[in-house]
């Protein structure tokens, strides 16, 4: 055992509590010591030969990579042990950087593999036409892949899946053949708007607060951007991309602007209603709130129907698991702003009356479940569906939200899981 002692401080052994670990050291008795990650306790301490020939092959191994390694000690001793060692500042340092080393070799090859493999669902390499095309087919079959942006995202791929499935198809989250047939037939992929006068009365300004909100007639969209936007399911980043050169912050009657060639969505058409009438043939439907996924599925005799998109509450007041029913359908609603209703489920005297429109906080739609204070709605910022959270209830973008409340009736069964 002495034999080991002396063998290990001749090669920069450094004690710290019960564990140590082994060190070599370059530039003499002051020069700086390199940890190989060897770590033992003191009461087992290896025979001397095989300290020597551990750390002879240890320095072999990663003396060219110029970094520590606690791969040893991980598989070793227990790592609880190791870190309540009085272990100094260097030790950690070492530590953290072989964690990022071991997490980026394994980004990498995780990488390389979906994109070698043709995973299922692994994003395709493909063009910004191409990507459009297959965003509008999918928006137009009502299988929303999320706002239009040229860009192959997450819900893309879970929109695919799910009309791949619907129409019997293995569920690949990749375009075949067949597919590219049918996106070849979107022509063009892109068309042009001109706006009218009516359009810009759709426009004004948008107070940030809801007390402020409360003394408008009507919650207008923020800029001739944000409707035309809206208005062809786009990122307003896109509707830039696709204009490049053209100052879109000054849009007027009469200016032209390019968008994606998608059926748009007519702010003009959603008039006022405090409750639709029934639809008895939509009776048996229901509707399946997939918070995991964030996906909304309406399902009729089992078959998916339609899917979109969407925001399942939050953290704080997470949408509520179980089976509900529909009990209220209002197109362009009034909404009642109370911040102990948003933050905690219950309501207080002190709230404010929001009019109707499209940046109304629960945007064109309210859909109205047998829990009080939750529904499923649009939403005053299309661009942050299936990111950001909302008060306990299921959020949709506007254009979505308006094809919903139009295939659904009051006494329909929702399922959120």
């Amino acid at each position: 055992m002495e034999k080991t002692w002396s063998a290990l401080r001749s090669i920069g052994w450094r004690n710290r509590s019960r564990w140590f670990w082994v060190c070599r050291k370059q530039g003499g008795r002051n020069g700086r010591a390199y940890p190989f990650g060897l770590f033992f306790h003191r009461s087992n301490l290896p025979p001397y030969f095989e300290i020597r020939s551990v750390v002879s092959n240890e320095l072999r191994k990663w003396k060219k990579l110029g970094l520590a390694t606690g791969y040893k000690a991980l598989n070793s001793c227990n790592m609880a042990q190791v870190v309540c060692g009085a272990f100094d500042k260097p030790f950690f340092t070492i530590l953290t950087r072989a964690l990022v080393f071991i997490f980026v070799i394994l980004a990498i090859a995780s990488f390389g593999y979906a994109q070698h493999s043709g995973a299922p669902g692994s994003p395709p390499v493909q063009d910004q036409d191409t990507v459009t095309r297959l965003q509008i087919y999918l928006d137009e079959h009502a299988f929303g892949p999320g706002k239009i942006d040229g860009r192959w995202g997450d819900f893309v791929g879970k929109a695919l899946k799910r009309f791949q499935a619907a129409n019997g198809q293995q569920p690949s989250g990749q375009i075949d053949a067949a597919l590219q047939q049918e996106l070849q037939k979107i022509s063009p992929v892109y068309s042009t708007y001109k706006l009218t006068e009516g359009d810009l009365h759709w426009v004004g300004k948008v107070p940030a607060t809801p007390a402020r909100m409360a003394h408008l007639k009507k919650i207008l969209y923020r800029s001739a951007l944000d409707f035309v936007s809206e208005r062809y399911h786009a990122d307003p980043a896109f509707i830039q991309k696709l204009n490049s050169g053209a100052n879109l912050n000054h849009l007027k009657i009469g200016s032209t602007v390019h968008v994606p060639n998608v059926q748009p969505f007519q702010i003009e058409s959603i008039q006022p209603v405090p409750d639709l009438p029934p639809r008895p043939e939509f009776a048996h439907r229901i509707i399946k709130v997939d918070t995991k996924n964030r996906m909304l599925d309406l399902v009729d005799a089992n078959h998916v129907v339609a899917s979109f998109p969407m925001t399942p509450g939050s953290k704080s007041l997470p949408a509520p698991i179980g089976t509900w029913k529909i009990e209220k359908l209002t197109t362009m609603p009034i909404f009642r702003w109370d911040e102990a209703m948003l933050q905690h489920g219950s309501r207080s005297g002190h709230y404010y009356t929001i009019a109707p429109g499209p940046r109304n906080p629960v945007g064109i739609v309210w859909i109205g479940l047998n829990k009080k204070g939750i529904g499923i709605h649009g939403t005053d910022s299309p661009d942050t569906i299936g990111r950001s959270a909302s008060h306990g209830c299921i959020r949709l973008a506007n254009w979505d939200a308006a094809r919903v409340v139009n295939q659904v009736t009051v006494g329909m069964t929702v399922e959120i899981y």
